[in-house]
C-alpha cells in the first residue's frame, strides 16, 4: 500500500496556548517557541530497505509522544544561556483540529478511508490483502467491545477482475465450439477428441512458460491466449482435416518401412 487519504472525521490536535505575559517575562516570541518545538517534532528520513517483494521506508521518530514531553521541551532564552520550559510559558492541551472535509455513506455520516496502491503493485492483491487486514481489524474491535465497523464501500479490483473473468469464458466458450465444430464437420469421435486435447495442452504448456518467466495472469496475457487458442484451433483444423481426408482416401495411418539392400 502507498498511500492512505482520510476523508470526514475530527482528527486530534494538540494545541500550546501560550500567554502574552510570560513571553514578554522571559523576553521570547512565538516565532522562537514553534521553531525550537519543530526542530525536535520532526520524523527525519533515514532511508530504504528493499528485498524481492517489498519495500522498506526508514526514518527517525522524533515527533512528541506526550503531553508532558512538550511541556518539558526547553526554550532558550535571547541570550541563550539560561532556557524555560514550554510548560512554564503557557498550557499544553489536547484538542481537534477544524474540520475540513464530512463523509456519508447511506445517509450516515461515517470516515472513509482511501487506499493507493504502490506504482507497479498489482491492485487484485492488495484489494486480498486489504480485505484480509478488515477482517482483522474487525475481530479485533469485537473483541474489545468497540461500536466501530470497517467495510469495504469501494473496490478498484472489480473490473479487472470482471475484465480477466471475461476473457476466461471466452476463452472456454471457443474451446467448446471448436470441439462441436469438428465433430460436426468430420463425423469422427477420434478426430475431435484429438483436436480437442491439443487445446488445454497448449494452454498448459504456456501458463508454464508464463510462470517461468514471471508474467501473471492479467487482461493482457489472457488477450494473448486467446489469440493463440484461435490460431492453435486454425491449425489443428486445418492439419486433421487432411489426414482425415487422406484417410478416407485409403492411405494407413503408418508407412511400411521400405527395405534397402546394398550390393
Amino acid at each position: 500500500m502507498g498511500k492512505l487519504e482520510i476523508v470526514g472525521g475530527l482528527k486530534k490536535e494538540v494545541h500550546v496556548l501560550l500567554k502574552a505575559d510570560k513571553l514578554a517575562e522571559y523576553r521570547l516570541s512565538l516565532t522562537q517557541v514553534a521553531d525550537e518545538l519543530g526542530k525536535s517534532g520532526d520524523n527525519v528520513a533515514a532511508g530504504q530497505l528493499k528485498d524481492k517483494q517489498r519495500e522498506f521506508s526508514l526514518r527517525a521518530v522524533g515527533e512528541y509522544s506526550t503531553l508532558e514531553s512538550i511541556r518539558n521541551r526547553l526554550v532558550s532564552f535571547a541570550g541563550g544561556e539560561v532556557s524555560v520550559g514550554v510548560g512554564d510559558l503557557g498550557e499544553v492541551v489536547h484538542s481537534q483540529q477544524k474540520e475540513l472535509t464530512r463523509a456519508y455513506h447511506n445517509g450516515r455520516e461515517t470516515i472513509i478511508i482511501n487506499v493507493f496502491r504502490q506504482s507497479g503493485a498489482n491492485i487484485v492483491q492488495v484489494t486480498d490483502i486489504l480485505k484480509q487486514r478488515i477482517a482483522t481489524i474487525n475481530a479485533a474491535l469485537q473483541d474489545k467491545k468497540e461500536k466501530i465497523t470497517l467495510r469495504l464501500v469501494g473496490d478498484g479490483s472489480k473490473e479487472i477482475r470482471d475484465n480477466v473473468w471475461d476473457v476466461q469464458e471466452t476463452i472456454i466458450i471457443g474451446i467448446v465450439l471448436t470441439v462441436i465444430v469438428v465433430f460436426l464437420f468430420l463425423g469422427s469421435g477420434r478426430s475431435t477428441l484429438i483436436t480437442g486435447l491439443a487445446l488445454p495442452n497448449s494452454l498448459l504448456g504456456a501458463i508454464v512458460l508464463m510462470y517461468l518467466f514471471g508474467f501473471s495472469i492479467n487482461i493482457l496475457t489472457l488477450l494473448s491466449l486467446s489469440l493463440a487458442v484461435g490460431l492453435l484451433v486454425d491449425d489443428a483444423i486445418v492439419v486433421r482435416e487432411n489426414i482425415f481426408r487422406k484417410q478416407e482416401e485409403g492411405m494407413p495411418s503408418a508407412r511400411p518401412h521400405s527395405k534397402v539392400h546394398a550390393r
